[in-house]
């Protein structure tokens, strides 16, 4: 009989910390569950505590992996050789709170064959300073709603919902059925995955429950302080992927054209900002935000072009400011300051008097 429960840990140079993790899985009341230890090479005791664990409980199961520079690959293995109803993302320097399995499970029997149950992160500092709570839906969200529907809900006020994978519990053959995994490599992996798989979903499932323990420190991969241009390389995978990804559902029959207005907003306001704020232009060298955009658009700009019909003419003539800084270079510099002291102090003008909450 499968279990219940398939926790993915991700783990790499996290003996400070995994002890911790697994012991908070191993007490959980609720039993009915397997936990895939994902261990890439680390110069650490990292595995031979995971091994530890794992001997005299079979529940924990341990897997080694080359060093890959995140966490999307260890994921990707834990995905693969689950066998729960449900998958549970855990990274290997966290925790998983104490009755957390216990009561997703009742939340679960009370609302049957979810693709997602939604659930909330407790994120502390590593020495146990409370920080805040994490929780894509408020209380008053609907019981239940489609992923379409929860797409127009959290991007309504043009904010991108935290993309964090742990922040929810997914049915396993949804992530199956869909091919849904992570880009290797990518350090910032939820924000490529998270968009896709909250608009594949059919049924999504707030349940509230505060049942992963987040913590923050500077040794962690996502934390860690990163060279000039690290964000625009990340971002320009991120945002490949992210523009096909509508290019190729704007294409079936049916699509709502109101998603492609909440991504547009977002994706678009982001890419400006990230290439052509004024802390990037004052922290990333242009060659470099020359070749991270080369990178996102190596195969042309009709993806951006699409994506960006759905949305204002403000946010249309960008994309043209966009193709023409990477074809004509002498237009560089009188490009960068079009977009510092034209385009985004007109556009926070324009949104403080309607309120809106983003740039253009």
């Amino acid at each position: 009989m499968p279990p219940f429960f398939s926790i993915v840990v991700a783990c790499c140079n996290v003996e400070k910390y995994v002890r911790e993790c697994l012991d908070s899985i191993r007490k959980q009341s609720f039993a009915d569950w397997e936990c895939l230890c994902i261990v890439e090479d680390s110069t650490d005791s990292t595995e031979s505590i995971v091994r530890e664990f794992a001997t005299g409980d079979s529940r924990f199961r341990v897997f080694t992996e080359p060093r890959s520079g995140s966490v999307a690959m260890p994921r990707n293995v834990g995905m693969a050789n689950s066998v729960g109803e449900y998958v549970v993302f855990c990274d290997g320097d966290d925790s998983i709170a104490e009755e957390a399995l216990t009561k997703i499970a009742d939340g679960i029997s009370r609302r049957r064959g979810a693709d997602i149950y939604a659930c909330a992160i407790w994120e502390y500092r590593d020495g146990g300073e409370y920080i805040r709570t994490i929780d894509n839906f408020s209380h008053d969200a609907p019981d239940e709603l489609s992923g379409h529907d929860a797409v127009l809900l959290l991007y309504k006020y043009w904010i991108a919902p935290s993309p964090m994978l742990q922040a929810n519990v997914w049915r396993r053959n949804f992530l199956k059925e869909h091919h849904l995994q992570n880009i290797p490599g990518l350090v910032w992996q939820d924000s490529e995955f998270f968009p896709r798989a909250l608009y594949l979903a059919k049924r999504i499932v707030p349940l509230h429950e505060p049942f992963y323990r987040y913590r923050r420190h500077d040794a962690s991969v996502t934390m860690m302080a990163h060279e000039p241009g690290f964000r625009n390389r990340q971002w320009a995978v991120i945002f490949k992927s992210l523009f096909a990804f509508h290019a190729a559902e704007s294409k079936k029959p049916g699509f709502d054209r109101r998603i492609a207005e909440c991504w547009a907003r977002l994706w678009l306001d982001l890419l400006y900002d990230y290439w052509f704020g004024w802390i990037s232009l004052k922290m990333v060298p242009r060659q470099m935000r020359w070749d991270t955009l080369n990178m996102l658009f190596s195969n042309g700009f009709d993806d951006l072009k699409k994506l960006a019909a759905n949305t204002t003419l403000a946010r249309r003539s960008m994309v043209l400011a966009v193709e023409l800084y990477l074809r004509c270079p002498m237009l560089a510099w009188p490009i960068e300051q079009f977009f510092v002291k034209v385009a985004f102090p007109l556009a926070a003008f324009k949104n403080r008097k309607k309120g809106a909450l983003r740039h253009f």
